[in-house]
């Protein structure tokens, strides 16, 4: 057999063992550490006395400043999630109850309860 005439369209590249996970951080949304979070940037920011913003410098400090508030409130309530191609986020400690009781009894009504609370949150 000689070359082929044929040209290559579409390739299937597996890159599932490539891929890693992400991670960053994360406040959840309503928790008593975003409140926490939000009341530190209340009391934060306005303690930075600005003066009269008239040089460079005086921005550059003022801006550092606000930026310095926010990523020690930021790094003090926020926690580290790890992203992968199977991170919902809708998915809590709820959720994970309901499974575990469903891993622990197979019963049909526990799976059948798992399913309404998911479907509920989705």
């Amino acid at each position: 057999m000689g070359p082929t005439d044929h040209i290559l369209l579409t390739t299937t590249a597996i890159l599932d063992s490539v891929i890693e996970a992400v991670t960053r951080r994360s406040i959840t949304r309503g928790s008593d550490a975003e409140k926490t979070f939000i009341n530190n940037l209340r009391k934060g920011v306005p303690a930075i006395v600005p003066g009269t913003l008239n040089t460079a410098a005086v921005i550059d400090q003022v801006a550092q400043a606000l930026a310095d508030v926010f990523s020690s409130a930021w790094d003090k309530h926020s926690h580290e999630v790890c992203i992968t191609k199977h991170s919902q986020p809708w998915w809590d400690d709820e959720y994970d109850r309901s499974l575990s009781q469903y891993k622990l009894k197979k019963s049909h009504k526990n799976w059948l309860l798992f399913r309404r609370a998911v479907k509920a949150a989705k």
